[in-house]
């Protein structure tokens, strides 16, 4: 079992050979008491026919016991796990061939790459961290089926380090700057001073459709989004209350040939997506972002995203009926200090024409995987999962970390980090 990729830089992509990896998951509260085989069929994505002959050969099993005085043991047995139910203090392991998708690679772009074309370029680094000016299109950590082709992982090669810590988060489709620890000690100071309030300051550029308001302006509105693999909203979390999340957005230039604006944007709370769902919730989305301004019908998924995020502003709209607030373009931040939102029974979730909705999201996505097989769909011959040998065609969105102003430990004063604005931003 070969566990070493090669990497191969090719018209326009990053590509990586496959190669067996060793996954370790912990369960998830809401895995509990269903079945090992239904957990990696509907929430980790995983194929019903190679299921039970993968968990018979051993590839995938659990080990029970952990957090507990009793030993752990391995059940690997699919007669007991086919319909034994996961407990909370199990563990799942699963050995698996990977097929990385490719990733769009930004070749000769010397504001991206460094002069190597192997590692991206540099915004800063001292002796703790190293920051990066990430290109679009590209994960920031190993998630899913990405992990060779993923930020940290590309660094840590192009620079030779055996361990990087990841500091925040960076969505795939967005560029700019990503900070990375050279020690574990420094990614928890970072990550825990970015927990404080004012302590960190973020500003995105991102090119948005419309003639965007010269005022600057707060949004103060919580974030949810649709699971479209499982229906849910996220974030999933067993109260259900949601928190406030905040955004400062500031025109800086429009074209009036395109209809685009160039703005500002400074997240005051950092949620998932929350720049990209408070530009479209305004009115004002991302022009290029296919999954909240979704009207490029080449791309594939087009359809799934046009009803997930017809059914979001939907809900969206429940939510300004009940707390108009949420809706205002605010001068000021809002005291949120305890202040939560249960969205589930705002927006009653449970209607059975948000259901009809959701139910439709899920067979329109097993239609476009229907397709995506159909054309691209290869079988390979050592672990006969279907992989699809196609080159992504979301390469990235108009939205860029831009600029971080904080503090480290000890310093006399902050330090600030600005990444080279994309060609996209002159307009």
């Amino acid at each position: 079992m070969s566990r070493t990729p090669h990497i191969l830089i090719e018209n326009g992509f990053r590509k990586v050979s496959p190669y067996f990896f060793d996954f370790k998951t912990h369960v998830k509260s809401r895995w509990v008491g269903r079945t090992l085989a239904d957990i990696m069929i509907k929430e980790l994505g995983q194929e019903e026919s190679i299921i039970e002959k993968e968990i018979s050969e051993g590839l995938i099993y659990i080990s029970n016991n952990h957090g507990r005085k009793d030993p752990s043991i391995l059940i690997k047995d699919w007669t007991i796990l086919k319909d034994r139910n996961v407990e909370k203090h199990d563990i799942i392991y699963h050995i698996r061939h990977m097929h990385e998708p490719n990733i769009p690679w930004p070749q000769g772009d010397k504001s991206l790459l460094d002069d190597s074309g192997k590692a991206f370029s540099t915004v800063y680094q001292d002796s703790d961290i190293l920051v990066v000016n990430k290109p679009p299109g590209i994960p920031s950590h190993p998630k899913s089926n990405f992990r060779c082709n993923t930020a940290t992982e590309i660094t840590k090669l192009g620079w030779h380090l055996e361990n990087l810590w990841l500091c925040h988060r960076l969505d795939k489709a967005t560029s700019g700057i990503l900070i990375l620890a050279l020690n574990r000690e420094c990614c928890k100071e970072i990550a825990d001073t970015m927990q404080i309030e004012g302590s960190v300051r973020k500003e995105y550029l991102a090119r948005v459709k419309g003639e965007f308001p010269e005022k600057e302006f707060y949004v103060n509105c919580p974030i949810f989004l649709i699971n479209i693999s499982g229906g849910y909203l996220m974030p999933s979390n067993e109260t259900k209350q949601i928190p406030l999340a905040i955004t400062q957005f500031e025109r800086l230039t429009y074209n009036k040939d395109l209809d685009e604006s160039l703005v500002s944007c400074r997240p005051i709370t950092g949620r998932t997506h929350q720049i990209r769902i408070h530009l479209r919730n305004i009115g004002f989305p991302i022009s290029n972002d296919y999954m909240y301004n979704p009207v490029n019908k080449d791309i594939m998924t087009h359809e799934v995203d046009e009803i997930r995020n017809n059914l979001e502003l939907h809900m969206y709209d429940l939510l300004f009926k009940a707390h108009p607030e949420l809706q205002e373009r605010s001068s000021s931040i809002m005291d949120r200090e305890g202040l939560t939102w249960n969205i589930e029974n705002i927006v009653n979730f449970k209607d059975a024409s948000i259901q009809r909705s959701i139910e439709q999201i899920k067979k329109s996505r097993e239609s476009y995987l229907k397709e995506l097989m159909n054309k691209y769909g290869k079988v390979c011959e050592t672990c006969h999962r279907c992989h699809f040998d196609v080159d992504t065609q979301e390469k990235g969105i108009y939205l860029h970390s831009w600029k971080y102003t904080m503090k480290k430990k000890n310093a006399d004063k902050p330090i600030c980090f600005e990444a080279q604005p994309p060609s996209w931003s002159d307009i």
